[in-house]
Protein backbone atom coordinates (compact mmCIF):
# COMPACT_ATOMS: atom_id res chain seq x y z
CA UNK A 1 0.00 0.00 0.00
CA UNK A 2 2.86 2.40 0.83
CA UNK A 3 4.34 1.97 -2.66
CA UNK A 4 0.93 2.48 -4.26
CA UNK A 5 0.29 5.68 -2.34
CA UNK A 6 3.72 7.04 -3.28
CA UNK A 7 2.98 6.38 -6.92
CA UNK A 8 -0.35 8.17 -6.62
CA UNK A 9 1.33 11.39 -5.51
CA UNK A 10 3.59 11.21 -8.55
CA UNK A 11 0.61 10.61 -10.80
CA UNK A 12 -1.35 13.48 -9.25
CA UNK A 13 1.51 15.93 -9.80
CA UNK A 14 2.43 14.73 -13.26
CA UNK A 15 -1.06 14.60 -14.64
CA UNK A 16 -2.65 17.72 -13.33
CA UNK A 17 -0.33 19.84 -11.25
CA UNK A 18 -3.08 19.96 -8.65
CA UNK A 19 -5.34 17.00 -8.08
CA UNK A 20 -8.82 18.34 -8.37
CA UNK A 21 -10.27 15.08 -9.48
CA UNK A 22 -9.45 12.22 -7.16
CA UNK A 23 -12.02 10.78 -4.80
CA UNK A 24 -11.44 7.98 -2.30
CA UNK A 25 -8.53 5.90 -3.42
CA UNK A 26 -10.59 2.76 -2.94
CA UNK A 27 -12.65 3.69 -6.00
CA UNK A 28 -15.64 5.10 -4.13
CA UNK A 29 -17.67 8.04 -5.41
CA UNK A 30 -17.62 11.36 -3.58
CA UNK A 31 -20.66 13.60 -3.36
CA UNK A 32 -20.95 16.08 -6.24
CA UNK A 33 -22.42 19.50 -5.53
CA UNK A 34 -24.30 21.25 -8.34
CA UNK A 35 -23.43 24.88 -8.98
CA UNK A 36 -25.85 27.66 -8.18
CA UNK A 37 -28.05 28.83 -11.03
CA UNK A 38 -25.94 31.21 -13.06
CA UNK A 39 -28.45 33.37 -14.89
CA UNK A 40 -27.06 34.28 -18.32
CA UNK A 41 -23.50 34.53 -17.00
CA UNK A 42 -21.09 31.74 -17.97
CA UNK A 43 -20.27 29.07 -15.41
CA UNK A 44 -16.62 28.26 -14.88
CA UNK A 45 -14.80 25.02 -14.18
CA UNK A 46 -11.35 26.09 -13.01
CA UNK A 47 -9.83 22.70 -13.71
CA UNK A 48 -10.35 20.17 -16.48
CA UNK A 49 -8.21 17.28 -17.69
CA UNK A 50 -8.05 14.32 -20.04
CA UNK A 51 -5.46 11.67 -20.88
CA UNK A 52 -2.96 9.54 -19.04
CA UNK A 53 -5.88 7.56 -17.62
CA UNK A 54 -7.67 10.68 -16.45
CA UNK A 55 -11.28 11.21 -17.54
CA UNK A 56 -13.52 14.24 -17.01
CA UNK A 57 -17.28 14.61 -17.25
CA UNK A 58 -19.20 17.87 -17.28
CA UNK A 59 -22.82 17.41 -16.12
CA UNK A 60 -25.22 20.26 -16.91
CA UNK A 61 -28.88 20.68 -15.96
CA UNK A 62 -31.68 22.88 -17.31
CA UNK A 63 -33.86 24.18 -14.43
CA UNK A 64 -36.60 25.48 -16.72
CA UNK A 65 -39.80 23.41 -16.87
CA UNK A 66 -40.85 24.91 -20.20
CA UNK A 67 -37.87 26.07 -22.31
CA UNK A 68 -35.12 24.18 -24.11
CA UNK A 69 -31.80 25.97 -23.58
CA UNK A 70 -28.64 26.06 -25.68
CA UNK A 71 -25.24 25.69 -24.03
CA UNK A 72 -21.79 26.41 -25.44
CA UNK A 73 -18.86 24.47 -23.96
CA UNK A 74 -15.33 25.80 -24.47
CA UNK A 75 -12.02 24.28 -23.32
CA UNK A 76 -8.77 26.23 -22.72
CA UNK A 77 -5.19 25.28 -21.86
CA UNK A 78 -2.90 26.93 -19.31
CA UNK A 79 -2.07 29.74 -21.73
CA UNK A 80 -5.72 30.48 -22.54
CA UNK A 81 -5.50 28.84 -25.96
CA UNK A 82 -8.26 26.56 -27.17
CA UNK A 83 -8.00 22.83 -26.51
CA UNK A 84 -9.13 20.26 -29.04
CA UNK A 85 -10.57 17.35 -27.06
CA UNK A 86 -12.54 14.27 -28.08
CA UNK A 87 -15.80 14.20 -26.13
CA UNK A 88 -18.88 12.00 -26.09
CA UNK A 89 -22.22 13.70 -25.53
CA UNK A 90 -25.31 12.20 -23.96
CA UNK A 91 -28.62 13.70 -22.92
CA UNK A 92 -29.68 15.44 -26.13
CA UNK A 93 -31.29 13.87 -29.16
CA UNK A 94 -29.54 16.38 -31.42
CA UNK A 95 -26.01 15.62 -30.22
CA UNK A 96 -23.50 13.68 -32.25
CA UNK A 97 -22.29 10.64 -30.27
CA UNK A 98 -18.62 11.71 -30.42
CA UNK A 99 -17.28 15.16 -31.32
CA UNK A 100 -13.90 16.85 -31.48
CA UNK A 101 -14.41 20.28 -29.97
CA UNK A 102 -12.86 23.44 -31.33
CA UNK A 103 -13.37 26.27 -28.88
CA UNK A 104 -12.20 29.12 -31.08
CA UNK A 105 -15.84 30.11 -31.34
CA UNK A 106 -19.14 28.61 -30.27
CA UNK A 107 -20.00 27.06 -33.60
CA UNK A 108 -22.59 24.34 -34.00
CA UNK A 109 -19.87 21.74 -33.27
CA UNK A 110 -19.83 22.60 -29.56
CA UNK A 111 -23.27 24.10 -28.94
CA UNK A 112 -25.86 21.72 -27.48
CA UNK A 113 -29.56 21.86 -26.51
CA UNK A 114 -30.87 20.71 -23.12
CA UNK A 115 -34.57 19.86 -22.81
CA UNK A 116 -36.77 21.37 -20.05
CA UNK A 117 -35.75 19.84 -16.69
CA UNK A 118 -33.24 17.79 -18.67
CA UNK A 119 -29.51 17.19 -18.40
CA UNK A 120 -26.48 16.93 -20.63
CA UNK A 121 -23.23 15.03 -20.02
CA UNK A 122 -20.00 15.64 -21.92
CA UNK A 123 -17.40 12.93 -21.30
CA UNK A 124 -13.77 12.50 -22.31
CA UNK A 125 -12.23 9.11 -23.02
CA UNK A 126 -9.02 9.40 -20.98
CA UNK A 127 -6.84 8.42 -23.94
CA UNK A 128 -3.37 9.75 -24.56
CA UNK A 129 -0.15 9.07 -22.68
CA UNK A 130 0.02 12.59 -21.23
CA UNK A 131 -2.83 14.49 -19.63
CA UNK A 132 -4.09 17.65 -21.32
CA UNK A 133 -5.15 20.05 -18.58
CA UNK A 134 -6.81 23.43 -18.42
CA UNK A 135 -10.28 24.76 -17.78
CA UNK A 136 -13.79 24.76 -19.19
CA UNK A 137 -16.31 27.58 -19.62
CA UNK A 138 -20.00 26.93 -20.24
CA UNK A 139 -22.28 29.71 -21.46
CA UNK A 140 -26.00 29.63 -22.18
CA UNK A 141 -28.88 31.76 -23.35
CA UNK A 142 -30.65 31.02 -20.04
CA UNK A 143 -29.96 29.78 -16.50
CA UNK A 144 -28.22 26.44 -16.00
CA UNK A 145 -26.43 24.47 -13.30
CA UNK A 146 -23.41 22.21 -13.54
CA UNK A 147 -20.72 20.09 -11.94
CA UNK A 148 -17.50 18.55 -13.23
CA UNK A 149 -16.62 14.98 -12.29
CA UNK A 150 -13.14 13.50 -12.52
CA UNK A 151 -12.02 9.88 -12.47
CA UNK A 152 -8.73 8.01 -12.64
CA UNK A 153 -8.77 4.25 -13.01
CA UNK A 154 -8.13 2.55 -9.70
CA UNK A 155 -8.26 5.81 -7.74
CA UNK A 156 -11.86 6.91 -7.67
CA UNK A 157 -14.23 9.68 -8.71
CA UNK A 158 -14.70 13.21 -7.42
CA UNK A 159 -17.09 16.00 -8.32
CA UNK A 160 -16.47 19.74 -8.02
CA UNK A 161 -19.13 22.38 -8.54
CA UNK A 162 -18.68 25.32 -10.87
CA UNK A 163 -16.41 28.12 -9.63
CA UNK A 164 -17.59 31.65 -8.87
CA UNK A 165 -15.70 34.57 -10.47
CA UNK A 166 -14.11 36.69 -7.71
CA UNK A 167 -11.72 39.58 -7.24
CA UNK A 168 -10.69 38.37 -3.78
CA UNK A 169 -11.12 35.13 -1.86
CA UNK A 170 -10.07 33.11 1.18
CA UNK A 171 -9.50 29.34 1.44
CA UNK A 172 -8.70 27.17 4.51
CA UNK A 173 -5.44 25.29 3.89
CA UNK A 174 -3.61 22.37 5.49
CA UNK A 175 -0.37 20.51 4.95
CA UNK A 176 0.99 17.62 7.04
CA UNK A 177 4.07 15.42 7.03
CA UNK A 178 1.95 12.39 6.17
CA UNK A 179 1.29 13.79 2.69
CA UNK A 180 -1.90 15.81 3.26
CA UNK A 181 -1.73 18.95 1.13
CA UNK A 182 -3.94 21.72 -0.24
CA UNK A 183 -4.05 22.78 -3.85
CA UNK A 184 -5.66 25.61 -5.79
CA UNK A 185 -6.55 26.06 -9.45
CA UNK A 186 -7.11 29.52 -10.94
CA UNK A 187 -8.85 30.52 -14.17
CA UNK A 188 -8.64 34.07 -15.54
CA UNK A 189 -12.21 34.71 -16.70
CA UNK A 190 -11.27 37.98 -18.43
CA UNK A 191 -10.28 38.73 -22.03
CA UNK A 192 -7.25 40.67 -20.75
CA UNK A 193 -4.38 39.60 -18.43
CA UNK A 194 -4.87 39.79 -14.66
CA UNK A 195 -2.45 39.62 -11.76
CA UNK A 196 -3.17 37.59 -8.64
CA UNK A 197 -1.53 38.16 -5.26
CA UNK A 198 -1.67 35.16 -2.92
CA UNK A 199 -0.95 35.30 0.81
CA UNK A 200 -0.40 32.33 3.13
CA UNK A 201 -1.60 33.14 6.66
CA UNK A 202 -1.44 31.38 10.01
CA UNK A 203 -4.53 30.66 12.10
CA UNK A 204 -4.41 34.21 13.50
CA UNK A 205 -4.68 35.62 9.97
CA UNK A 206 -1.05 36.81 9.97
CA UNK A 207 1.01 36.34 6.82
CA UNK A 208 3.81 33.84 7.45
CA UNK A 209 7.44 34.43 6.38
CA UNK A 210 7.79 33.55 2.71
CA UNK A 211 3.99 33.53 2.44
CA UNK A 212 3.49 35.97 -0.42
CA UNK A 213 3.54 35.34 -4.16
CA UNK A 214 2.22 37.20 -7.20
CA UNK A 215 1.09 35.59 -10.41
CA UNK A 216 1.70 38.45 -12.85
CA UNK A 217 0.02 38.62 -16.25
CA UNK A 218 -2.08 35.46 -16.03
CA UNK A 219 -3.14 35.13 -19.67
CA UNK A 220 -6.68 35.88 -20.81
CA UNK A 221 -8.65 32.69 -20.08
CA UNK A 222 -5.38 31.26 -18.74
CA UNK A 223 -5.10 28.62 -16.01
CA UNK A 224 -2.66 27.74 -13.23
CA UNK A 225 -2.84 24.94 -10.67
CA UNK A 226 -0.45 24.34 -7.75
CA UNK A 227 -0.13 22.89 -4.26
CA UNK A 228 0.61 25.37 -1.46
CA UNK A 229 4.02 23.78 -1.06
CA UNK A 230 4.75 24.69 -4.69
CA UNK A 231 3.27 28.18 -4.46
CA UNK A 232 5.23 29.09 -1.32
CA UNK A 233 8.55 27.20 -1.46
CA UNK A 234 10.18 29.63 1.00
CA UNK A 235 7.44 29.23 3.63
CA UNK A 236 7.53 26.56 6.32
CA UNK A 237 4.51 24.43 5.40
CA UNK A 238 5.57 20.92 6.39
CA UNK A 239 3.10 21.07 9.28
CA UNK A 240 0.71 23.91 8.53
CA UNK A 241 -2.84 24.98 9.29
CA UNK A 242 -4.16 28.37 8.23
CA UNK A 243 -5.64 30.23 5.27
CA UNK A 244 -4.75 31.31 1.77
CA UNK A 245 -6.10 34.66 0.59
CA UNK A 246 -6.08 35.89 -2.97
CA UNK A 247 -6.59 39.34 -4.47
CA UNK A 248 -6.92 40.05 -8.18
CA UNK A 249 -5.93 43.17 -10.09
CA UNK A 250 -7.35 43.84 -13.53
CA UNK A 251 -10.47 41.68 -13.31
CA UNK A 252 -11.61 38.43 -11.73
CA UNK A 253 -10.62 34.79 -11.53
CA UNK A 254 -12.49 31.58 -10.80
CA UNK A 255 -10.88 29.30 -8.23
CA UNK A 256 -11.23 25.73 -7.01
CA UNK A 257 -9.43 24.16 -4.06
CA UNK A 258 -9.14 20.81 -2.31
CA UNK A 259 -7.35 19.02 0.47
CA UNK A 260 -5.75 15.78 -0.65
CA UNK A 261 -3.67 13.05 0.95
CA UNK A 262 -2.34 9.65 -0.04
CA UNK A 263 -4.52 7.45 2.18
CA UNK A 264 -7.99 6.20 1.20
CA UNK A 265 -10.63 8.81 1.93
CA UNK A 266 -8.21 11.75 2.29
CA UNK A 267 -10.06 14.00 -0.12
CA UNK A 268 -12.05 17.14 0.66
CA UNK A 269 -13.28 19.87 -1.64
CA UNK A 270 -12.61 23.17 0.14
CA UNK A 271 -14.76 26.32 0.18
CA UNK A 272 -13.58 29.33 -1.83
CA UNK A 273 -15.21 32.28 -0.06
CA UNK A 274 -15.34 35.91 -1.29
CA UNK A 275 -13.00 37.74 1.06
CA UNK A 276 -14.93 41.03 0.94
CA UNK A 277 -16.58 39.47 3.99
CA UNK A 278 -13.25 39.76 5.79
CA UNK A 279 -12.50 43.47 6.00
CA UNK A 280 -12.01 45.01 2.55
CA UNK A 281 -13.60 48.45 2.43
CA UNK A 282 -13.59 51.72 0.51
CA UNK A 283 -14.27 55.07 2.20
CA UNK A 284 -14.98 58.31 0.32
CA UNK A 285 -13.75 61.33 2.26
CA UNK A 286 -15.38 64.73 2.35
CA UNK A 287 -12.81 66.26 -0.02
CA UNK A 288 -13.37 63.55 -2.66
CA UNK A 289 -10.34 61.45 -1.71
CA UNK A 290 -10.63 57.67 -1.38
CA UNK A 291 -9.17 55.40 1.29
CA UNK A 292 -9.20 51.67 0.51
CA UNK A 293 -8.37 48.97 3.03
CA UNK A 294 -7.50 45.47 1.80
CA UNK A 295 -9.04 42.30 3.13
CA UNK A 296 -7.27 40.49 5.91
CA UNK A 297 -5.30 41.47 8.99
CA UNK A 298 -2.95 44.48 8.91
CA UNK A 299 -0.59 46.20 9.04
CA UNK A 300 -0.39 46.72 5.27
CA UNK A 301 2.14 48.46 3.01
CA UNK A 302 1.00 52.01 2.23
CA UNK A 303 0.45 53.53 -1.24
CA UNK A 304 -0.68 57.11 -1.97
CA UNK A 305 -1.94 57.87 -5.49
CA UNK A 306 -1.66 61.41 -6.92
CA UNK A 307 -3.85 62.22 -9.92
CA UNK A 308 -3.14 64.41 -12.93
CA UNK A 309 -5.32 66.98 -14.66
CA UNK A 310 -5.93 70.70 -14.39
CA UNK A 311 -8.38 72.45 -12.09
CA UNK A 312 -11.52 70.35 -11.67
CA UNK A 313 -10.54 68.04 -14.55
CA UNK A 314 -9.16 64.87 -12.95
CA UNK A 315 -6.51 62.94 -14.86
CA UNK A 316 -6.52 59.29 -13.83
CA UNK A 317 -8.95 57.11 -11.89
CA UNK A 318 -9.16 57.96 -8.19
CA UNK A 319 -11.59 55.24 -7.17
CA UNK A 320 -10.39 52.53 -9.54
CA UNK A 321 -6.72 52.94 -8.63
CA UNK A 322 -7.46 52.98 -4.90
CA UNK A 323 -9.57 49.82 -5.09
CA UNK A 324 -7.10 48.01 -7.37
CA UNK A 325 -4.31 48.71 -4.89
CA UNK A 326 -6.42 47.43 -1.99
CA UNK A 327 -7.30 44.33 -4.00
CA UNK A 328 -3.55 43.71 -4.39
CA UNK A 329 -3.06 43.97 -0.62
CA UNK A 330 -2.08 47.63 -0.09
CA UNK A 331 -3.61 50.21 2.22
CA UNK A 332 -4.26 52.92 -0.34
CA UNK A 333 -5.39 56.50 -0.61
CA UNK A 334 -6.22 58.43 -3.77
CA UNK A 335 -5.68 62.06 -2.86
CA UNK A 336 -8.15 64.55 -4.36
CA UNK A 337 -6.26 67.84 -4.38
CA UNK A 338 -7.53 71.40 -4.49
CA UNK A 339 -9.10 72.43 -7.81
CA UNK A 340 -6.65 75.14 -8.85
CA UNK A 341 -4.59 75.30 -12.02
CA UNK A 342 -1.51 76.80 -10.33
CA UNK A 343 0.27 74.19 -8.22
CA UNK A 344 0.53 76.41 -5.16
CA UNK A 345 -0.59 74.33 -2.18
CA UNK A 346 -0.82 71.04 -4.11
CA UNK A 347 2.32 69.58 -2.54
CA UNK A 348 0.89 70.38 0.88
CA UNK A 349 -2.23 68.42 -0.10
CA UNK A 350 -0.08 65.42 -1.05
CA UNK A 351 2.01 65.49 2.13
CA UNK A 352 -1.11 66.02 4.25
CA UNK A 353 -2.87 63.09 2.60
CA UNK A 354 0.13 60.87 3.21
CA UNK A 355 0.25 61.91 6.86
CA UNK A 356 -3.42 61.01 7.29
CA UNK A 357 -2.91 57.68 5.55
CA UNK A 358 0.05 56.83 7.80
CA UNK A 359 -2.13 57.54 10.83
CA UNK A 360 -4.45 54.70 9.82
CA UNK A 361 -4.24 51.90 12.42
CA UNK A 362 -3.44 49.33 9.70
CA UNK A 363 -0.65 51.35 8.05
CA UNK A 364 2.88 49.97 7.93
CA UNK A 365 5.01 53.13 7.91
CA UNK A 366 8.14 51.15 7.03
CA UNK A 367 6.76 50.40 3.53
CA UNK A 368 5.54 53.57 1.82
CA UNK A 369 5.13 54.15 -1.92
CA UNK A 370 3.77 57.13 -3.87
CA UNK A 371 2.26 56.82 -7.35
CA UNK A 372 1.70 59.86 -9.53
CA UNK A 373 0.28 60.53 -12.98
CA UNK A 374 1.17 63.66 -15.00
CA UNK A 375 1.15 66.58 -12.54
CA UNK A 376 0.73 63.97 -9.83
CA UNK A 377 4.01 62.46 -11.03
CA UNK A 378 5.79 65.76 -10.50
CA UNK A 379 4.23 66.11 -7.05
CA UNK A 380 5.20 62.54 -6.19
CA UNK A 381 8.85 63.24 -7.02
CA UNK A 382 8.75 66.53 -5.09
CA UNK A 383 7.28 64.81 -2.02
CA UNK A 384 9.93 62.07 -2.16
CA UNK A 385 12.74 64.63 -2.39
CA UNK A 386 11.35 66.68 0.52
CA UNK A 387 10.56 63.60 2.67
CA UNK A 388 13.39 61.17 1.85
CA UNK A 389 13.18 59.23 5.11
CA UNK A 390 9.45 58.67 4.88
CA UNK A 391 8.93 57.60 1.24
CA UNK A 392 10.66 54.40 0.16
CA UNK A 393 9.62 54.04 -3.50
CA UNK A 394 7.87 56.07 -6.19
CA UNK A 395 6.14 55.47 -9.51
CA UNK A 396 5.99 58.32 -12.05
CA UNK A 397 3.47 57.85 -14.87
CA UNK A 398 4.15 60.34 -17.68
CA UNK A 399 5.33 63.06 -15.28
CA UNK A 400 4.56 66.67 -16.15
CA UNK A 401 6.96 69.64 -15.89
CA UNK A 402 4.64 71.90 -13.88
CA UNK A 403 5.00 75.68 -14.04
CA UNK A 404 7.86 77.95 -12.98
CA UNK A 405 10.46 75.28 -13.77
CA UNK A 406 9.10 73.04 -11.00
CA UNK A 407 10.56 69.85 -12.44
CA UNK A 408 13.96 71.39 -13.09
CA UNK A 409 14.13 72.75 -9.56
CA UNK A 410 13.21 69.33 -8.19
CA UNK A 411 15.87 67.59 -10.29
CA UNK A 412 18.50 70.04 -9.03
CA UNK A 413 17.82 68.66 -5.54
CA UNK A 414 17.67 65.01 -6.60
CA UNK A 415 20.65 64.13 -4.39
CA UNK A 416 18.22 64.15 -1.45
CA UNK A 417 16.10 61.35 -2.96
CA UNK A 418 16.36 57.93 -1.30
CA UNK A 419 13.36 56.23 -2.91
CA UNK A 420 13.62 53.71 -5.74
CA UNK A 421 11.83 54.95 -8.85
CA UNK A 422 9.80 53.46 -11.68
CA UNK A 423 9.09 55.79 -14.62
CA UNK A 424 6.48 54.87 -17.24
CA UNK A 425 5.43 56.60 -20.46
CA UNK A 426 3.91 55.71 -23.84
CA UNK A 427 5.84 56.39 -27.07
CA UNK A 428 3.16 58.75 -28.39
CA UNK A 429 2.77 60.86 -25.25
CA UNK A 430 4.02 64.00 -27.00
CA UNK A 431 2.92 66.91 -29.24
CA UNK A 432 0.65 67.59 -30.98
CA UNK A 433 -1.70 65.53 -28.78
CA UNK A 434 0.05 66.94 -25.69
CA UNK A 435 1.58 70.34 -25.06
CA UNK A 436 4.53 68.62 -23.36
CA UNK A 437 6.84 65.97 -24.78
CA UNK A 438 6.36 63.55 -21.88
CA UNK A 439 8.69 61.00 -23.45
CA UNK A 440 11.58 63.45 -23.52
CA UNK A 441 10.81 64.65 -19.99
CA UNK A 442 10.60 61.08 -18.66
CA UNK A 443 13.96 60.28 -20.24
CA UNK A 444 15.45 63.44 -18.72
CA UNK A 445 14.17 62.50 -15.26
CA UNK A 446 15.46 58.95 -15.65
CA UNK A 447 18.87 60.14 -16.85
CA UNK A 448 19.19 62.61 -13.97
CA UNK A 449 18.41 59.90 -11.44
CA UNK A 450 20.94 57.52 -13.00
CA UNK A 451 23.68 60.15 -13.05
CA UNK A 452 22.94 60.75 -9.36
CA UNK A 453 23.36 56.97 -8.75
CA UNK A 454 19.70 56.52 -7.82
CA UNK A 455 17.81 53.27 -8.35
CA UNK A 456 15.55 53.86 -11.36
CA UNK A 457 13.76 51.81 -14.02
CA UNK A 458 12.08 53.33 -17.05
CA UNK A 459 9.49 51.57 -19.22
CA UNK A 460 8.60 52.98 -22.64
CA UNK A 461 5.30 51.53 -23.84
CA UNK A 462 4.18 51.19 -27.46
CA UNK A 463 1.91 53.95 -28.79
CA UNK A 464 -1.47 53.97 -27.08
CA UNK A 465 -4.55 55.11 -29.02
CA UNK A 466 -4.19 58.61 -30.50
CA UNK A 467 -2.76 60.13 -27.31
CA UNK A 468 -0.31 58.15 -25.19
CA UNK A 469 -1.16 60.22 -22.12
CA UNK A 470 -4.54 58.46 -22.02
CA UNK A 471 -2.85 55.14 -21.19
CA UNK A 472 -2.88 56.04 -17.50
CA UNK A 473 -6.43 57.38 -17.35
CA UNK A 474 -7.57 54.07 -15.86
CA UNK A 475 -6.21 50.88 -14.35
CA UNK A 476 -5.29 48.66 -17.29
CA UNK A 477 -2.60 46.58 -18.90
CA UNK A 478 0.14 46.68 -19.93
CA UNK A 479 1.26 49.08 -17.23
CA UNK A 480 -0.67 47.88 -14.15
CA UNK A 481 1.06 44.52 -13.77
CA UNK A 482 4.42 46.32 -13.92
CA UNK A 483 3.35 48.55 -11.05
CA UNK A 484 2.30 45.52 -9.01
CA UNK A 485 5.61 43.78 -9.69
CA UNK A 486 7.53 46.93 -8.64
CA UNK A 487 5.44 47.28 -5.48
CA UNK A 488 5.99 43.64 -4.59
CA UNK A 489 9.74 44.04 -4.95
CA UNK A 490 9.87 47.26 -2.97
CA UNK A 491 7.42 46.41 -0.22
CA UNK A 492 8.06 42.69 0.10
CA UNK A 493 4.33 41.92 -0.05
Amino acid sequence: MEEKNSNLVVIFTALIGITLMVGELTGGVTASSVSDLSGKEPIYFSHFGNGGGLRSEILLVNPSDSDTILVCVEFYDDGGQTLSIDITVSGTDDATPSIQTDSSQCASSNEFPIAPLGSLTLSTDGTGEKAAVGSAIVSSDESLGGVIRFSIEGMGIAGVGASESLDSFIIPVTRKKNGLNTGIALLNVEQTPVSVTLSLNNQNGEQVPGGSVSIVDLSPLGHQARFISELFPEAETEEFLGTLTGTVAGGKVAATALELGVQPGEFTTLPVTPSDLFGKETVILGDGSYVCRPAGVGPFPVVLYNHGGLGNAIGGDLEGTCEALATAGYLARSEKRRETVPLDGHLEDVVGGLSELLSHPDADSSRVTLLGFSRGGLLTLQAAVENPNQIHSIVLMAPAPGGNDDMQTTLENIALLKASALIMVAENDLPPAQATDHVQLSEEVSSTLRIASKTVTMILYPPFSTDGHDLFDEVREPYWSHILAFLETESGL
